[in-house]
C-alpha cells in the first residue's frame, strides 16, 4: 500500500509539471532521464543486478522562457522532480524561476544546482553513476551533492550569472537560511574553444569553507579534465 501511495504521488507531481508548461509551450521543453547500470556480481561472477540509481540522475521536468517587455529580459522557469527507482516516490530538484538578459546577465531564485555543483559536474563524465566523483570514488566533497539549504543544490537560494564576456563569466549566490552552512558562493568559470577553467568557493556560517579550481581540455575526441578542492569540517560522497 506505502509503494501504490507512492506512484500516486509521482504520477501527480508529473502532471503538475505538465500543466505548468503549457502556457509557455512556445519555448517550453519537457525533459526526462533514467539511468541503470550493471554494478554489482556474486563472488563467482555468475550472477548481475541491476542498479535503477535510486535518486542518481533520474528526473522529469520542464523548462522555458517567456519574452517580457523589459529591454532584452525573459522570463524563465524550470520545474524538475527525481525519481526514485526502487519504490517509484519523489523528490524535489532544480525548482525556480528567474529574468535573464543577453547584455546584464540572469537572476534565478528556487532551488538551484549552484555554480559549485555545476562545475564540478561538468568534468565528470560518471556524474550520475555509481563511479561518480562525489559518492562512489570519494574524489569530490559531499557539497556536489545535496538537495537542502547550503547543499550542491541549494533551496531558498538567489544566484547571479553574468553574460559571457571572451568566455568568462562570474557567478554568485546567496542561501536566505540564515543558519545555513556555506549559504554564500562565488566562482568565474571561463571557456573557449576546447578548454575551460573555473575557480569557485562557499562559505559563511559554522566556519565551513570550500574553495576549489580545475578545468578541462578536449582533443580529438577525448576530454580531460582536473579539479582540486580545499575545505574544511566537511565530508566526501554524498
Amino acid at each position: 500500500l506505502m509503494k501504490e501511495s507512492r506512484m500516486k504521488k509521482s504520477l501527480t507531481a508529473i502532471a503538475v509539471i505538465a500543466a505548468m508548461s503549457v502556457p509557455f509551450a512556445a519555448n517550453a521543453g519537457v525533459y526526462g532521464a533514467a539511468n541503470v547500470a550493471v554494478v554489482g556480481s556474486s563472488a563467482d561472477g555468475a550472477e548481475m543486478h541491476i542498479d535503477t540509481q535510486k535518486k542518481r540522475g533520474n528526473a522529469i521536468g520542464a523548462k522555458g522562457s517567456m519574452d517580457t517587455n523589459i529591454a532584452d529580459f525573459k522570463a524563465t522557469y524550470k520545474f524538475e522532480v527525481g525519481l526514485n527507482g526502487d519504490d517509484g516516490s519523489y523528490f524535489e530538484r532544480d525548482t525556480n524561476v528567474g529574468m535573464a538578459s543577453k547584455s546584464l546577465g540572469s537572476v534565478t531564485a528556487g532551488t538551484i544546482s549552484i555554480g559549485y555543483k555545476r562545475t564540478g559536474k561538468s568534468i565528470d563524465p560518471n556524474f550520475t553513476t555509481p563511479f561518480e566523483g562525489r559518492g562512489g570514488l570519494g574524489m569530490m566533497s559531499g557539497q556536489h551533492g545535496g538537495t537542502k539549504d547550503g547543499g550542491g543544490r541549494s533551496t531558498n537560494t538567489v544566484e547571479y550569472v553574468s553574460p559571457s564576456i571572451s568566455g568568462a563569466k562570474v557567478n554568485a549566490h546567496y542561501n536566505l537560511a540564515e543558519a545555513a552552512a556555506n549559504n554564500i558562493g562565488a566562482g568565474l568559470t571561463y571557456s573557449g574553444g576546447p578548454a575551460k577553467a573555473f575557480v569557485q568557493y562557499m562559505g559563511a556560517a559554522e566556519d565551513k569553507t570550500f574553495t576549489k579550481f580545475g578545468g578541462a581540455f578536449s582533443m580529438s575526441g577525448a576530454t580531460v579534465g582536473v579539479q582540486y578542492e580545499m575545505y574544511a569540517d566537511a565530508t566526501t560522497g554524498g
